[in-house]
């Protein structure tokens, strides 16, 4: 009975027997089922056994059926008198259904289940409220209703053939897009080195402090948006106005500083950043400017982000985590361990949405020590497993920030360090300082850079 409500738990008696009446009849339903349903899917104690039961069975690589089930559980602790004995299993083998598959009848059996966690994650939300109450138990209520609601267990393996078409897709937009088979970033020259951003990839934009990263990660966030794709960008150090206003001040061609300081005098200036505001408003781009978030905030956020979209007719394409070090996981036994937890997270949750994730992150001072400064991937702060989970570290490099005499000021090489389905190298783009925005240089600009860049090596 549900406490406080009188009703008995939601559950279907005759769906559960028929599942298991069907696993010990028909070979090869329990490889259906088998990673579509637990044992505590079934609601009746002596059901979970049975289940329970078949599943050691087949791990045994022995074939199910009644004979084969009862002897298992006669041998384990008496099972068998306490699901009911022969009896009871040879009633359950009679109730055989005429289907051709038994998943409708099983998903009738998760359902359910579903729905009984459901319940039980809420009064214990509840009980809690009243023992300890803090907003944290809100957060984790989000992620169990989050993880129920989006049931994935139903995916299984599937036909080579299936991934072979989606191969063959990604290529025939290579060739039309001119080598560009993912997402564009906007930077022509490193769609052209990445092959844009793909499905499924962390991507980790790297540097020090003041080398662009917020403004690299947000100005790309707002070209996906341009495309009418759907973004969400977590600024865990920036309030999201201040976001909001840089990107306004790019679009507008205003310098940010002069903006902050109250200094857009003419009419001219006044008009272009209305409309540049009015633009940036418009954008199916979202902002998450809470401090410290953890991985399960993250993945809560980003799915109501995608539920909104959906109900606007679009798609939530891109994910940007400013930054990856400010983000925090459940108390482990070092730093370095907890944003290994962090960067492994957004991988999978990268996976999980389909959509590429753009976490930027900081470099120790070990790379300011050595004559050549630009990055390498040992500067990595906090963790050596951020090399591991990102499928591409990108490193932001600015030559005039340590030589006051540069050739290459107003440069900013994007140095990419790892690519798990591409080469390394760099890329030479134009920084704005005034607007802190990234541009393609120009042939003239990017033929010297790339002179002085050979000549360097």
């Amino acid at each position: 009975m549900i406490e406080g409500l009188g009703k008995t738990p939601p559950h279907d008696v005759k769906a559960e027997m028929t599942v298991l009446s069907e696993v010990m009849t028909r070979p090869g339903v329990i490889d259906d089922v088998i990673g579509f349903l637990r044992p505590d899917d079934f609601y009746l104690e002596p059901h979970r056994r049975i289940f329970e039961a078949s599943l050691q069975v087949y791990a045994e690589h022995r074939h199910i059926d009644m004979p084969t089930v009862a002897a298992w559980l006669a041998s384990h602790d008496d099972r068998l008198r306490q699901v009911g004995g022969h009896e009871y299993i040879a009633q359950i083998y009679g109730e055989t259904a005429a289907v051709a598959t038994v998943l409708p009848i099983a998903r009738i059996v998760r359902d359910h289940a579903r729905v009984r966690r459901f319940i039980a994650a809420a009064q214990l939300a509840v009980a809690q409220c009243y023992v300890e109450p803090h907003p944290n138990i809100i957060v984790e209520f989000a992620r169990i209703c989050a993880d129920l609601a989006d049931d994935r267990t139903d995916q299984a393996a599937k036909p080579i053939a299936d991934a072979m078409k989606r191969a063959i897709a990604q290529l025939k937009a290579a060739a039309e897009q001119k080598g560009i088979s993912g997402m564009s970033t906007g930077l022509v020259d490193l769609d052209q080195m990445t092959s844009g951003m793909h499905d499924g990839d962390l991507i980790v934009v790297a540097g020090r402090p003041g080398m662009g990263k917020s403004a690299l990660a947000f100005q790309i966030l707002a070209h996906v948006a341009s495309q009418g794709w759907g973004t969400l960008g977590f600024s865990m150090e920036m309030p999201d106005d201040q976001v909001a206003m840089r990107l306004a001040c790019e679009r507008a061609r205003i310098s940010i500083a002069k903006a902050r300081a109250g200094h857009i005098a003419n009419a001219s200036e006044w008009s272009a950043i209305t409309e540049a505001s009015i633009a940036v408003a418009k954008l199916p781009a979202f902002l998450d400017d809470r401090p410290a978030l953890n991985l399960a905030q993250i993945r809560s956020s980003a799915r109501r982000t995608q539920r909104t979209l959906v109900a606007q007719g679009k798609q939530l394409r891109l994910l940007v985590v400013d930054y990856l070090q400010l983000a925090r996981h459940a108390p482990a036994q070092s730093r370095e361990q907890e944003v290994a937890e962090i960067s492994r997270g957004l991988k999978e949750l990268a996976k999980e949405l389909a959509l590429p994730i753009i976490a930027l992150a900081q470099l120790n001072r070990k790379c300011e020590e050595r004559s050549d400064k630009r990055p390498l991937l040992s500067d990595l702060r906090d963790s050596g497993t951020i090399e591991q989970d990102a499928d591409c570290i990108v490193f932001i490099y600015r030559d005039e920030l340590y030589r006051q005499n540069s050739p290459d000021r107003g440069i900013a090489e994007l140095l990419i360090g790892k690519q798990r389905n591409g080469p390394l190298g760099r890329v030479g783009t134009h920084f704005n300082a005034e607007y802190t925005s990234f541009s393609d240089l120009d042939e003239e600009s990017k033929y010297a850079w790339l002179e002085r860049d050979n000549h360097r090596r």
